[in-house]
């Protein structure tokens, strides 16, 4: 179970990332809307995410699907995230709390359960590269993200009107984003190339209200990790076994900005 919450934590921190630092559009958009989130103090994100497994067992295929629901709050400076979710395996419900801060330049996941933080999962382990984008980064970031998005119209988000943008994002500007938080573990993330997929949703206001991506080009290499891992830990290294995660459809739904009441990281 630790396994699967450092992908979890992981790939829910990279989706906050994407909403803070990329958006599509045309290139004054790019650049009101990557200004106007660097800024932001707070805000909550609903999260709705689904991974399609696939585990083959000497031959033998079986297919599964692990949902993710629930409420994650944030606080951009300094970061902490506290988050409420829901995992669905085989149709038991788990629940998952746990808080991400960053200290010094080493990102970390506190499990949270009974009013206990656990101990940390390292998220990132190079702690002597902590340079993140300025907001002048940023807004370089965000032009050049915005050629690779297109303008899909107006849709509605919770009653609220937004323009849609799609497109598909390469793999050297995912790492440029995942350096925002400093998210490289050592080593490369990507098990082969490929792009990511992304939509927003960004409202009359200038901001990002909803991002819809599916990370399963990108989240291969952390799961081939994590069944290495379980079949270390439970003495099953001769077991031929291959996990394929056939997508990883991630829905996060952003509201209530600058509008979180300060977030309190548990004494320890």
């Amino acid at each position: 179970m630790k396994h699967l919450k450092k992908i979890v934590s992981f790939f829910l921190l990279l989706s906050l990332c994407l909403s803070l630092c990329a958006c599509g559009g045309f290139e004054t958009q790019a650049i009101i809307t990557a200004r106007k989130m660097s800024k932001l103090q707070s805000f909550h994100t609903d999260v709705d995410m689904t991974m399609n497994l696939m585990l083959d067992v000497g031959g033998q295929e079986i297919a599964t699907d692990v949902k993710v629901t629930g409420g994650v709050d944030t606080e951009t400076n300094p970061l902490l995230i506290k988050a409420d979710l829901i995992i669905n395996i085989l149709g038991v419900d788990q629940e998952l709390s746990f808080y991400i801060r960053m200290e010094g330049n080493v990102l970390k996941a506190y499990p949270y359960n009974g009013g206990k933080l656990s101990e940390p999962i390292v998220l990132n382990n190079n702690s002597n590269s902590g340079n993140q984008l300025s907001v002048t980064d940023l807004i370089k970031l965000a032009l050049r993200l915005s050629s690779y998005f297109e303008d899909k119209g107006t849709e509605y988000i919770d009653g609220t009107a937004a323009k849609r943008y799609d497109g598909q994002i390469p793999d050297e500007d995912i790492d440029e984003i995942m350096n925002y938080l400093n998210l490289h573990s050592g080593g490369s993330l990507h098990k082969s190339s490929g792009t990511l997929p992304v939509s927003f949703w960004i409202d009359n206001n200038d901001r990002i209200v909803r991002l819809q991506t599916d990370m399963a080009v990108v989240a291969q290499n952390l799961a081939d990790g994590w069944l290495e891992a379980l079949l270390n830990e439970y003495h099953l290294t001769g077991l031929n076994v291959d996990l394929n995660l056939r997508s990883m459809d991630s829905i996060l739904t952003l509201s209530e900005f600058d509008s979180i009441d300060d977030i309190s990281f548990p004494v320890q």
